[in-house]
């Protein structure tokens, strides 16, 4: 997820259906585990709490965006 961590972006529904996700993914043996990274600065509003599957990594220059969505 890429943009400021605002009300407006809903990313509190993006980590709620990852986490809805994970609880269907996690099932199946042998899977690779992975995350939800969440990329942009601080804004106002309600704060996402990082995990152990959700990282915030805040502020990326867009010439890293690339390696990101690739990765």
């Amino acid at each position: 997820a890429v943009g400021k961590q605002e009300p407006r972006k809903n990313l509190a529904k993006v980590v709620g259906a990852f986490k809805r996700f994970l609880n269907h993914y996690l099932i199946t043996p042998h899977v690779r585990p992975i995350q939800l990274v969440i990329v942009g600065s601080t804004g106002w509003g309600q704060k996402i709490v990082p995990s152990k599957y959700v990282k915030i990594i805040g502020f990326v220059d867009k010439s890293d965006l690339p390696a990101l969505y690739s990765g």
